[in-house]
């Protein structure tokens, strides 16, 4: 009796195994198909200013890449930092100099709002804006 149990539930489990690997592979197809939609969307967007009226920034983004209300991060660019054993270039120190919220949007450039950190220099044109 105890036997015919075990080998009742030892088939239980087998024939539930699939199943279970079965809703596994669709539930991870779907959280790549999730992550691939939110990649695209999300795409990061990097441009520069290519002017300064006061509080105005003018970054050389477009349309395509950008809509009203989106927040950039604005930054300058530092010295190049290298590789310590083999003195390759491996990027470059920034310093973020406060945010650009996109105000309105033109064929060839994108005027945004310029929200400053405290202590901060101002930007100036071939500073980048990026998300």
């Amino acid at each position: 009796m105890k036997v015919q149990r075990v080998l009742a539930l030892v088939a239980l489990f087998l024939a539930a195994g699939p199943a279970h690997a079965g809703l596994a592979d669709r539930v991870g197809a779907t959280f790549g198909l999730m992550e691939a939609e939110f990649i695209k969307t999300f795409q990061p967007i990097e441009g520069i200013i290519v002017a300064v009226d006061g509080k105005r920034l003018y970054l050389d983004l477009t349309g395509k890449d950008v809509r009203v209300g989106q927040e950039f991060t604005v930054f300058r660019k530092g010295e190049v930092f290298r590789h310590p054993l083999t003195g390759r270039p491996l990027g470059r120190y920034e310093d973020v100099l406060g945010y650009a919220q996109v105000r309105r949007v033109e064929p060839k450039f994108a005027e945004a709002t310029f929200i400053p950190i405290e202590g901060k220099p101002e930007p100036r044109p071939e500073d980048g804006a990026r998300i």
